[in-house]
């Protein structure tokens, strides 16, 4: 009978403590997910201010590169008027020939340049632009396996 008594005891005892375990596990991890509650608050927020940083840098990209468009077509105007008036009061039909060749590939050089100037402006907006939204997706990962449950 005592022997019974004991293993009665020692079975409250295994049940008592997996109750307590159970209990501890929930509770921290209640802790846990009400913490996770906040952090994905403050990790919204910041979310949203990457985005508009980003929009911020995409607008005053745009403007940039409007500008260096508008620049350059000014200026290919005034070259474009320069060269025909040159042809027109050209002396020689060989005279205006070399002068719409030299105008042509001066023009064509201009263009590549410009072309080249506007590339390097739209790669170098890219990176700025998602720079705050790589960076936020960095920390939604992070926030995602911190607020992992406990195994």
């Amino acid at each position: 009978m005592a022997t019974k008594a004991k293993a009665s005891e020692m079975g409250e005892e295994a049940i008592g403590q997996a109750f307590k375990n159970g209990a501890e596990a929930v509770k921290e991890n209640f802790e846990k997910a009400a913490r996770s509650f906040g952090d994905m608050a403050t990790y919204n927020r910041q979310a949203m201010e990457a985005l508009v940083k980003s929009a911020n840098v995409a607008t005053k990209g745009i403007e940039q590169i409007n500008t260096e468009l508008m620049t350059y077509s000014r200026q290919a105007m005034e070259d474009h008027a320069a060269a025909l008036k040159t042809v027109m009061t050209s002396k020689s039909l060989q005279d205006a020939l070399e002068v719409q060749s030299d105008y042509s590939k001066a023009a064509f050089d201009a263009y590549l340049g410009q072309m080249t100037k506007v590339s390097e402006i739209v790669v170098g907006l890219a990176r700025e632009i998602s720079a705050p939204l790589t960076e936020q997706a960095k920390q939604f990962a992070d926030l995602v396996h911190a607020s992992r449950p406990a195994a």
